[in-house]
């Protein structure tokens, strides 16, 4: 286990308003224990386009799905400085170490917090949330379904979820089941797919992708 630092923004620009986190991670061992690359580029995405996809002057209730680490939600907790974050895995003891290593990262407005949730489950009981961030939770088939019933459960009317994955040669066929089954047996739909340069000038890649869900418009 180590610590990675992550800038986010240019701290020699005062309007930039550059935030520094950091992240205890295992170089190697289970996904939820590594700092995948689409999770620093979603992280990058949401302090590079802050003031244009956020509501900051509303306190946003926030999730996170499929957590690992917790980094793209402790940047955005950082980044927004006002809102109600909840950062969820099946395990959660790694992102509650890497909130305490963040605390001073985190302006008083901010709540912050880790729980354990199993997607699919006790949807009916499901809080509905203003953010929802996702990002490499493309990776067993047996997920994908149990993945867009949540992410549904947890959606109203104008949820902003941002969805990052990587183009893995060895997950196509993942990939295009889950999205057929986002076209074909969702409630959700594809409002925008982030370009590169809209992402970050510099933390981007082009086989990591960036998009926009939301609730399809016949249930908002």
């Amino acid at each position: 286990m180590f610590s990675r630092e992550i800038r986010l923004g240019n701290e020699e620009d005062e309007a930039d308003a550059a935030k520094v986190i950091n992240v205890l991670q295992s170089s190697v061992g289970s996904e939820a224990s590594v700092v995948w690359d689409s999770a620093i580029v979603l992280a990058h995405a949401i302090h590079f386009n802050r003031n244009d996809i956020f509501d900051v002057k509303k306190r946003l209730n926030v999730l996170e799905l499929g957590a690992g680490t917790g980094v793209v939600g402790i940047a955005a907790a950082a980044v927004l400085g006002n809102g109600n974050f909840v950062l969820t895995d099946l395990d959660v003891d790694l992102v509650n170490k890497n909130i305490a290593l963040n605390k001073d990262a985190f302006e008083s407005d901010v709540a912050i917090e880790a729980r354990k949730l199993r997607w699919g489950e006790n949807l009916e009981e499901s809080a509905v949330y203003d953010v929802i961030l996702v990002s490499d939770c493309v990776y067993y088939s047996e997920s994908l379904r149990p993945l867009l019933r949540t992410l549904e459960a947890a959606s109203h009317s104008e949820t902003l979820i941002l969805f990052a994955y990587e183009e893995r040669e060895d997950k196509i066929k993942v990939r295009e089941e889950f999205f057929d089954l986002l076209e074909t047996e969702s409630d959700l739909e594809v409002v925008k797919a982030f370009g590169r340069s809209e992402c970050h000038p510099e933390f981007q890649s082009a086989d990591i992708k960036v998009l926009q869900l939301r609730l399809q418009k016949k249930r908002r």
